[in-house]
C-alpha cells in the first residue's frame, strides 16, 4: 500500500496555529488580570490545541472517532449485560432439566422395585421349602435368642422382616454367626476344659459344686503343672464363664447353659478333636 504524502504546506500552518494559540493561552494566563486564572475560554483554547497537536502526530486520529469508540464501548457493554442474563436463562432451565431427569430417574427404579416386590410376593410359598431351609440350619435356644437380637437390631433401624425370606435369611445369618463363634472357642479352648463341659452335662440339671469344681481343676493342674505354673481355679473358669459355656447359680453350684450343649453338640457333628492341650 503506497504511504500518503506529505503536505509541508498544511503541516506548516497547522504549526503556525499552535504556535498562536500557544502564545494567546500563555498571554492570557501570565498577563491578563488576575493573573493565573484558568478560565472557560482558557480550557478550550487548550483543549483545541491539545486536538491539532494529537491531529497532526497521529494520522487516523479525530474527536469524532473518540466519541463513536464510546458508544460502541457502551454497546458491548449492553450486549455483555444480555449475554449474562442469557447465560443465567439457560443454567436455570439446564439445571431444572437435569432435576427432572434425576426425580424421574428415582421414580423409575422406586417403581421397578416396589413392582418387583409385589410380584415376588404375589407368588406362591412353598411353605415345605421354606422349613426346608430353616431346618438346614437347625434350631435351639441359642439360636433362637440369636434371631431375636438381629430382629431388635432390625427394629432399632426401622428395617421390615415380614417375609419368609426375611425369616430363612435371619436363621442363617443366626446359625452362621454360632458356627464362626464355636469355631473361634474350639481353637482357644483347652481339652480339659471340654472334658469339663461334659461333666457338667452328665450332671444336668443338679450340676456341680464348688468343691467338685475345685477337686477337677486341682487334678488339671497336678497333671500338667509346667502349663498352668501361675494359674488358679478362677483363672481356669474364666474363659468358659466369658465365652458363656458355664454359669452358676445362686446356690454356687456350676452349670452348663444351652451354648455349652451346643458346642458339644457341634464338636459330634462336625467331627471336631477333643483332645486339645492340657
Amino acid at each position: 500500500m503506497k504511504e500518503k504524502e506529505t503536505n509541508y504546506f498544511v503541516r506548516s500552518l497547522i504549526v503556525l496555529l499552535c504556535l498562536g494559540i500557544s502564545f494567546l493561552i500563555a498571554y492570557k494566563f501570565f498577563y491578563t488580570c488576575p493573573k493565573g486564572e484558568i478560565s472557560g475560554g482558557l480550557i478550550t483554547l487548550i483543549i483545541f490545541l491539545l486536538v491539532l497537536v494529537l491531529a497532526e502526530s497521529f494520522d487516523n486520529f479525530s474527536v469524532g472517532k473518540l466519541v463513536s469508540i464510546k458508544r460502541e464501548i457502551a454497546q458491548k457493554v449492553q450486549e455483555n449485560e444480555k449475554l449474562e442474563k442469557k447465560n443465567e436463562e439457560l443454567l436455570k432451565q439446564i439445571f431444572h432439566i437435569s432435576n427432572n431427569l434425576k426425580q424421574s430417574t428415582t421414580s423409575v427404579f422406586g417403581d421397578y422395585y416396589s413392582e418387583k416386590k409385589k410380584g415376588n410376593q404375589n407368588k406362591d410359598i412353598d411353605e415345605n421349602v421354606v422349613q426346608e431351609l430353616l431346618d438346614a440350619i437347625g434350631n435351639s435356644i441359642v439360636i433362637t435368642e440369636m434371631e431375636n437380637n438381629i430382629k431388635a437390631d432390625l427394629d432399632a433401624r426401622n428395617l421390615p422382616y415380614d417375609t419368609p425370606t426375611d425369616t430363612i435369611l435371619i436363621r442363617h445369618l443366626a446359625g452362621t454367626q454360632l458356627a464362626l463363634n464355636l469355631e473361634t472357642i474350639h481353637n482357644s479352648i483347652f481339652g480339659s476344659q471340654i472334658i469339663l463341659l461334659k461333666n457338667l452335662n452328665r450332671n444336668a440339671p443338679n450340676g456341680l459344686t464348688e468343691k467338685e469344681i475345685s477337686e477337677y481343676i486341682s487334678k488339671v493342674f497336678q497333671q500338667f503343672p509346667s502349663s498352668f505354673t501361675d494359674w488358679d481355679e478362677q483363672k481356669y473358669l474364666n474363659y468358659l464363664y466369658g465365652t458363656s459355656l458355664i454359669t452358676q447359680k445362686e446356690d454356687k453350684t456350676i452349670h452348663i447353659t444351652n451354648k455349652g450343649l451346643d458346642y458339644l453338640s457341634w464338636i459330634v457333628r462336625y467331627g471336631k478333636r477333643e483332645d486339645n492341650s492340657f
